[in-house]
């Protein structure tokens, strides 16, 4: 069954096939979409691999080919496609699990020039990168998948929200802040003070929030208020598993990080609820129709 399935792929990936006694064209678009489809979905580790390493140069090859303006290909989610209201730039970024089981990130930016630079990644812990700032020589990996729309035309700074998993069963949302200059990107800014433990203030060069892979964390952007809004993780000790697993899952409360004009503040203990979201009575596990990025599921 397995050499049948691998052979009615490749048929199915010709470039020139038969459609209702018509000839059909395929095309470089379909061949990335069909590439991005099997590095996320596909079951067996190497095919996965195997098509990441056909996506990279496959893009490139796309976008140094494709005006800005004439590129409306649509990868419906399959990577993180963003782009700020001034269309200054367009930053493509994706992950895949390799045949080791790592998640691996990459990422490409085309400029409104035309120029494309690469992101490379640099392995870092996700829990001790607060405090850094990173290039795009040593960027260390995420899924970028929302630009606010505050902070654009000021100073060349851009916000992101990113998505990234590690191999330890955590996931983690990063509240990014970029500057742009001469075409090129750096990662993180401190302007995010974060209150700690003890009542004080911590200046953060980004927002970073842990959570189980068997939870979800939502944030959102409140753009009435000028604040972004969060799940609260909270830290408990499942019993029910021979080595007593540590969970970070949402409790029910919410965190925020308001703009100021000059920062970022942190507020532990939102008063109000996010956008469009329902009031938690217990802490969400499993499957709460949410997509791995915490997005709601559309339904089909």
């Amino acid at each position: 069954m397995k050499y049948l399935s691998t052979v009615l792929i490749v048929a199915f990936f010709s470039k020139l096939s038969s459609v209702n006694g018509q000839t059909a064209i395929w095309t470089k678009a379909d061949s990335l979409l069909f590439y991005s489809d099997a590095m996320l979905t596909c079951t067996v580790p190497k095919f996965r691999e195997a098509a990441a390493e056909k996506f990279k140069p496959l893009l490139l090859e796309y976008l140094n080919a494709v005006k800005p303006s004439d590129d409306n290909l649509n990868f419906e989610n399959r990577i993180a496609v963003i782009q700020p209201s001034n269309q200054a730039f367009t930053l493509y970024s994706w992950q895949y699990q390799s045949q080791e089981n790592e998640w691996k990130y990459e990422a490409v930016i085309r400029w409104s020039s035309g120029r494309i630079n690469e992101l490379t990644r640099e392995i870092r812990d996700y829990n001790r990168i607060r405090m850094e700032v990173f290039g795009e020589s040593n960027w260390y990996g995420a899924m970028y998948y929302f630009i606010l729309p505050i902070l654009e035309n000021t100073k060349n700074e851009y916000t992101l929200f990113g998505f990234a998993q590690d191999q330890q069963d955590y996931k983690y949302k990063i509240i990014e802040t970029i500057t742009v200059e001469d075409e090129k990107l750096t990662f993180g800014k401190p302007i995010y003070r974060i209150s700690d433990d003890q009542g004080g203030t911590d200046k953060f060069f980004r927002q970073v929030i842990p959570y189980s892979k068997e939870s979800n964390c939502v944030v959102e952007f409140n753009e009435a208020e000028n604040e972004i809004q969060y799940d609260h993780i909270a830290t408990i000790t499942d019993n029910f598993t021979p080595a007593n697993k540590i969970l970070k899952i949402p409790d029910g409360s919410y965190e925020s990080l308001s703009w100021t004009g000059t920062y970022w503040k942190h507020d532990p203990h939102l008063k109000i609820e996010p956008l469009n979201q329902a009031p938690r009575t217990k802490p969400v596990l499993g499957n709460d129709n949410k997509d791995i990025l915490g997005r709601d599921l559309k339904k089909k």
